[in-house]
């Protein structure tokens, strides 16, 4: 209710509005009363992306937006790091992880935190890439050596 309220109050194009004559008969859970002014007490970053969403008319679909972009970011984490079947493996799982849906179904920022903490392991891979799932150090052990392989290794003497 607060993270809604803060974010119509966004929409309107302010932080903050004056406070009622008697700021406890209208009580609103998390708003806070200060020196006049009424505020929300929460972060501005996800009420700000929702008051887009209210500009835009998308208040109710943008946790569900957010959820699909978090799937195929998901598919693109597993496909990068390991395969596109792990990718897939992991979208699908997430897909139908009941605490994912009941996030992406709530106007909480769970979604959005979900997709930016995706799309920051994506940047940070794309940095360090250096090729092949199997030839990126820092996931080598995730690698299982083949005979011929451990047979040509540098270290045997055999």
């Amino acid at each position: 209710m607060a993270l809604v309220w803060q974010a119509r109050v966004m929409a309107a194009g302010e932080i903050a509005i004056p406070s009622p004559k008697e700021a406890g008969a209208f009580l609103v859970p998390f708003v806070i009363d200060q020196d006049g002014q009424r505020f929300g007490k929460y972060p501005p970053g996800w009420p700000a992306l929702l008051a887009i969403a209210i500009r835009l008319g998308l208040r109710s679909w943008i946790n569900p937006l957010l959820g699909a972009l978090a799937v195929w970011l998901t598919y693109r984490l597993g496909q990068k790091t390991v395969s596109d079947r792990v990718g897939l493996l992991a979208a699908c799982l997430t897909l139908t992880s009941p605490f994912f849906l009941m996030n992406s179904g709530t106007l909480f920022s769970h979604a959005w935190t979900f997709v930016l903490s995706l799309g920051f392991s994506l940047a940070w891979l794309d940095t360090f890439d250096i090729g092949e799932p199997a030839t990126k150090p820092a996931l080598k052990w995730l690698t299982i050596p083949t005979a011929s392989a451990a047979c040509s290794s540098p270290g045997n003497t055999s």
